[in-house]
């Protein structure tokens, strides 16, 4: 498996908060140490974003065995930027046009009622304009297209699904998800909760990578593993309390 993941990263450089407590990178400073990047789970997402108003509601992928992108962010340790490193080359809808089907299944807006095409613009405005340094993500569709190879290959699902950890109404404790991920893949993730009432729901799981696409261990670099408050277990839930979007 690891020979696979080196063999990937290869095959990438060619072709191709988090943190806790944190202080904003100085105006100017673009500078990062690893690229951090989060898959969400479409239906935590959901139930967030209805929990911010009433009215609100979701769209959600046709293929629902997938964790989806929320992004791939450089970050310098012990911040949570940089953001917005140029205002060149600005965002171009029609550049996206060739992978426009694999965004809309993998990257998708969850938020009902809003624009896909806003939510990609703001994610290259504001971190794929800072990931352009490095050779992978040079351009607007590489940093795209490159992104989703990344949630390809790194299948949280699938790993999850492989250590028996499955959606559904039932606990599971946070260090098995952890464990899972880590068989997975060699590294330490970190897991992303978000609460309903008082119990935690697994919202996302965050890979760290070097400048060079090799995952690394998110504590490496300063990113806890947890980041579910003192909780020891979690839902990984399979739809909405209610059935409804």
């Amino acid at each position: 498996m690891m020979e696979n993941i080196y063999c990937f990263c290869a095959i990438l450089l060619v072709t191709f908060s988090h943190l806790g407590r944190c202080v904003p990178v100085q105006n100017g400073d673009n500078s990062f140490d690893y690229l951090l990047f989060d898959q969400h789970w479409p239906i935590t997402e959901c139930l967030h974003w209805k929990g911010l108003n009433d009215s609100n509601y979701c769209s959600l992928p046709k293929e629902p065995n997938a964790f989806n992108v929320h992004g791939l962010w450089p970050t310098k340790t012990g911040t949570t930027g940089p953001h917005s490193c140029s205002s060149q080359p600005k965002f171009d809808r029609k550049a996206l046009d060739p992978i426009l089907t694999r965004l809309k299944q993998r990257w998708m807006n969850v938020h009902g009622g809003t624009d896909d095409y806003s939510f990609w613009a703001h994610e290259w405005n504001k971190h794929g304009t800072c990931a352009k340094v490095l050779e992978p993500f040079n351009t607007e569709v590489k940093y795209f297209n490159s992104t989703l190879d990344l949630n390809s290959f790194y299948d949280i699902y699938g790993a999850l699904t492989d250590y028996g950890i499955t959606p559904g109404d039932q606990f599971y404790a946070i260090d098995d998800i952890l464990t899972a991920i880590m068989r997975k893949f060699g590294k330490t993730p970190q897991i992303y909760c978000i609460f309903s009432g008082k119990q935690a729901q697994l919202h996302s799981v965050k890979l760290c990578f070097d400048k060079n696409i090799n995952l690394i261990d998110c504590s490496s670099v300063g990113v806890k593993a947890r980041n579910c408050e003192d909780r020891k277990t979690l839902r990984y839930l399979r739809k909405l309390p209610g059935g409804k979007w």
